[in-house]
């Protein structure tokens, strides 16, 4: 996994691209150099902590009890996002559309159309594991992702740390409503 200033700098990138304006990513911009330098030293030296979560509600069309991780977090969050991309996605079922690069909505429902015509007298699942993350044995998702990357510790480690940072019922302690 690769861990240097540059790799980091790419983290950021994507994680800001789509974003709408907020006083948080103007802050960690502001000392932007600093703050990927630091990031890349304590992911390297293993000294990296990762922080708590600011549990935040929204209201659309349903209502949606989220974690939210500081800046920095999430921008670990996406480099270890690009990383696992890269390592599993060749290996998920062809029909798996959520968060795919080249998949998204329109083109699933183009394939369901694509099956539903072929195979006649057939159905289409619709599935949506509610709260996985929080319902998810870590220890089993652990023992998952290191057979597929025993060969590459910092990246254990750097996943470790993320999934020990999760604790579902203290993220929902002070609820900020949106």
């Amino acid at each position: 996994m690769p861990t240097d200033y540059q790799a980091i700098y790419k983290a950021w990138t994507a994680f800001r691209k789509g974003k709408r304006p907020s006083r948080v990513i103007d802050e960690f911009a502001y000392s932007l150099e600093t703050n990927i330098q630091e990031l890349t030293n304590e992911i390297n030296s293993k000294t990296y902590k990762h922080g708590g979560y600011q549990a935040v509600i929204l209201h659309e069309k349903k209502r949606r009890d989220l974690a939210v991780a500081n800046v920095r977090d999430r921008v670990i969050h996406r480099l270890l996002y690009d990383y696992l991309l890269e390592k599993f996605d060749h290996s998920f079922d062809p029909d798996v559309w959520s968060c795919r690069v080249g998949k998204g909505l329109h083109k699933c429902l183009t394939r369901t159309q694509t099956l539903l015509q072929t195979y006649e007298n057939n159905y289409v699942w619709r599935a949506d594991i509610t709260k996985f993350f929080d319902n998810v044995d870590h220890r089993v998702l652990m023992r998952c992702l290191s057979r597929k990357m025993r060969e590459d510790d910092t990246a254990l480690w750097l996943c470790q740390e993320v999934i020990d940072s999760y604790n579902a019922l203290a993220s929902k302690v002070y609820p900020l409503a949106i």
